[in-house]
């Protein structure tokens, strides 16, 4: 099988199906790099920059940087959770308690990052009318390729578009409860 990731300057055989020709790779929009002393470096695609130096800056913005990353870290745990509360707090929890104990990205098993497999196994465990937790477990050990399987199966895809309608429904449920007072919009100002 041919390499997908070809040189631009390497010629195309035009006996390989299209699939397997790359295309020339895009330039990145801008690339993110810091330095040993501490500055960040954005450099743009056409090959400008802007640099800074966090330590130049004065100490409230420091402090407003430090617990904006905090936040955006946790968030960014929970934001594949699609309104399930419990993978969200447990995500959240799991980051919490990283950054506790020092460490800065979650421990993976030999470099592997971990599927995202809530709602496949949620849906085959439906399906299946199987534990969970056991479906979970076995998704988990699938392959990539066993996993997409799944995801294409019609089923299985309707399933997944079950659940996610039925913790929309729930948000949606849950914010018909809040009072429109608890909202801060003052429309009659915008009207005006």
């Amino acid at each position: 099988m041919a390499k997908k990731n070809r040189n631009e300057d390497t010629p195309v055989n035009e006996s390989l199906p299209a699939d397997e020709v790359a295309a020339p790779k895009k330039t990145q929009f801008c690339a993110v790099d810091t330095d040993q002393s501490g500055i960040t470096h954005f450099t743009f695609g056409d090959g400008q920059s802007v640099s800074i130096n966090p330590n130049e800056l004065p100490e409230e913005v420091q402090s407003q940087l430090m617990y904006h990353g905090l936040v955006q870290k946790v968030r960014d745990s929970f934001a594949s959770a699609k309104g399930d509360f419990t993978v969200g707090l447990t995500s959240a929890s799991k980051v919490v308690s990283q950054l506790k104990e020092g460490n800065w990205t979650a421990s993976r098993a030999g470099g592997e990052s971990k599927p995202k497999t809530t709602e496949l196994a949620q849906a085959l465990a439906n399906l299946k009318g199987v534990p969970l937790d056991i479906v979970q477990a076995a998704v988990e050990k699938a392959t990539d390729a066993k996993r997409k399987e799944w995801r294409n199966n019609t089923k299985v895809a309707a399933e997944i578009a079950n659940i996610r309608a039925i913790n929309a429904r729930a948000r949606a449920e849950k914010a018909q409860k809040e009072s429109p007072e608890d909202l801060d919009l003052n429309l009659d100002e915008a009207i005006a």
